[in-house]
């Protein structure tokens, strides 16, 4: 008899209502989205539906990637980073919104034990910090993009430091002779200070 309760007990505990989780680790190790139906917020999500994974992740994802790419310092050949960045901060998403739903603590708190939940102690600071270092790698942060400026092969003075070359590998004659040109003057209305 005691063996039919365990066995009952372990079957009730994979069923989906039972085993509500977060998915980042299923994010950042598979890079698949969390599945809806073991998802906290799904009885309040209005993207839910039974058996698909989260397209809220996946279309945040994918939203990074696309304004991250639109930047002008960026280069095709970031495109790794930019994949890995997009996949860090949807990650961050996710346990945020799994952490507002659960709580910070593991059940329990009203007892007297407090124990942070370790997703937030284990995934959510290595994430946040591994998105930091990254940022800083492409151009994302404050201090980074002041760098950018400052640097003639990157960011906005590529452009001005590109024509400072081409200007100074100019030979003389290579530029058109300016036109002459005439011109007759109208009686038009003098405006401002012409006396």
């Amino acid at each position: 008899m005691a063996a039919d309760d365990a066995r009952e007990r372990s079957l009730a505990n994979l069923s989906p209502q039972n085993s509500l989780t977060h998915g980042a680790r299923r994010w950042l190790s598979r890079s698949l989205a969390p599945p809806c139906d073991r998802c906290i917020g799904r009885d309040r999500c209005e993207d839910f539906e039974a058996g698909s994974t989260c397209k809220i992740a996946e279309a945040y994802r994918d939203s990074i990637v696309a304004e991250i790419n639109a930047l002008p310092h960026i280069q095709p050949t970031d495109a790794p980073l930019v994949a890995e960045y997009a996949q860090l901060a949807t990650c961050l998403r996710i346990i945020d919104a799994y952490l507002g739903l659960a709580g910070p603590f593991l059940p329990g708190v009203e007892s007297g034990y407090a124990e942070m939940q370790p997703v937030f102690t284990k995934n959510r600071l290595a994430v946040s910090n591994s998105l930091t270092r990254l940022a800083s790698e492409l151009g994302l942060s404050p201090m980074s993009r002041a760098r950018i400026g400052k640097d003639p092969e990157r960011g906005p003075a590529s452009a001005i430091a590109a024509a400072i070359r081409a200007i100074a590998n100019e030979k003389p004659g290579d530029r058109e002779t300016p036109m002459d040109a005439e011109f007759t003057a109208t009686d038009e209305e003098v405006v401002g200070n012409g006396a």
